[in-house]
């Protein structure tokens, strides 16, 4: 795989991460709205993006406000 489509394919990603980290409760529970967000969700636990019983960590507060506007 070349380094560009390695880049677009990290970019969705990260695009689907940001989409479920901002998709949470105000007591920082995340919920899932499709059964294929389950993926994105344990790749965000395994990252230290979300902590185990599902709630946003602090890591996952630094990763959206990289991509804040």
């Amino acid at each position: 795989m070349t380094s560009n489509a390695t880049h677009v394919l990290e970019s969705a990603g990260n695009s689907l991460m940001r989409q479920l980290l901002d998709q949470r409760f105000g007591d920082g529970s995340i919920y899932l709205v499709s059964s294929e967000q389950r993926v994105i969700f344990h790749r965000g636990r395994a990252e230290g993006l979300i902590t185990e019983d599902g709630r946003i960590t602090t890591s996952g507060r630094r990763f959206l406000a990289m991509w804040a506007d």
